[in-house]
C-alpha cells in the first residue's frame, strides 16, 4: 500500500501506517506547512518539496503522542479487542518510547495478523514478533472522525463516553 506522492524509504513502518489510515478514510489534521510539522495536531503529508510530512506521520512515538491526544484512537488491554484496521506499535524494553508501528489485517483465535515495513511484513502473528506482551501498546482506531474545535486538538463533544461511542465494530 503507498498513496500517490508518499514516498517509501528504509524505516518506514510509521509512514505506511498512515498510509493505511489514510486509505481507510482518515482525513489529514493541520495546516501542511513546515512550521508546524512537530505540532502534536498535524497530521499530513504532501507539504512542500522540501517537508513532505508531518512528524506524526512518520515517527512512531510522535503518531502515538497524536493517536492519545486527538481522540482518533485509545488504547485497550486486550488483543481480543482489535480488529482489521486498528494498529499495534511497540515499545522500547525500557519503556522510555515507541519504536514501532504496525497495522492490524486479520485475526486468528488468540492471535493478530499484522502487516508492516521496515522489513516487508504482510499477515505475520503478533505472537511470532518476539516483542513481549507487556511491550504492546494495542489501538482501537476511530471509524468516525469528529472535526476537532478551532486550537483544539479535541473535538466540540468530546467526552470519554463520546469517544466510547465512536468507535464502531467492522
Amino acid at each position: 500500500i503507498f498513496c500517490p506522492g508518499a514516498k517509501s524509504k528504509i524505516s518506514d513502518c510509521t509512514n505506511f501506517v498512515s498510509q493505511a489510515l489514510l486509505a481507510g478514510g482518515w482525513p489529514m489534521a493541520g495546516t501542511h506547512n513546515a512550521s508546524d510539522r512537530a505540532a502534536a495536531d498535524q497530521w499530513w503529508f504532501g507539504g512542500s518539496m522540501l517537508v513532505s510530512a508531518s512528524h506524526s506521520w512518520a515517527g512512531a512515538q510522535n503518531l502515538y503522542d497524536y493517536l492519545r491526544l486527538s481522540g482518533r484512537g485509545r488504547i485497550v488491554s486486550r488483543i481480543e479487542e482489535l480488529l482489521p484496521g486498528d494498529l499495534v506499535q511497540f515499545r522500547s524494553a525500557d519503556g522510555s518510547h515507541i519504536w514501532h508501528s504496525t497495522v492490524v489485517t486479520g485475526v486468528v483465535p488468540g492471535d493478530l495478523l499484522l502487516s508492516y515495513h521496515t522489513n516487508d511484513n504482510r499477515d505475520k502473528a503478533l505472537s511470532a514478533t518476539e516483542v513481549p506482551a507487556e511491550l504492546w501498546v494495542l489501538w482501537k482506531i476511530a471509524d468516525v472522525i469528529p472535526q476537532p474545535q478551532k486550537g483544539s486538538l479535541r473535538p466540540a463533544n468530546f467526552s470519554p463516553a463520546t469517544a466510547t461511542r465512536s468507535y464502531i465494530r467492522r
